[in-house]
């Protein structure tokens, strides 16, 4: 004799609507930290004008000097 699971209409909907409300809440904080995180790797780093080749590049990390990856020139970063 198989066992009917009889569950009420409310309890039906409000399991659901905390379970989507739950849902949309842990994808709002996924993606909140995971733009914090992008946004920090991209202040960090730091721009260099290369005088001998004229190339403008990036490097991670704060850095004063670093070599062009064209020419292997060491230009100092860009101060605005």
């Amino acid at each position: 004799m198989p066992i009917a699971l009889i569950v009420e209409l409310d309890a039906f909907l409000a399991t659901l609507l905390c379970t989507g409300i739950a849902l949309i809440l842990a994808l709002w904080l996924f993606y909140e930290r995971r733009q914090a995180i992008l946004t920090d790797n991209h202040r960090l780093s730091t721009l260099f004008h290369c005088i001998k080749c004229n190339l403008i590049y990036t490097r991670r990390r704060r850095r004063e000097h670093a070599p062009c990856p064209r020419c292997g020139f060491n230009n100092i970063r860009l101060r605005f």
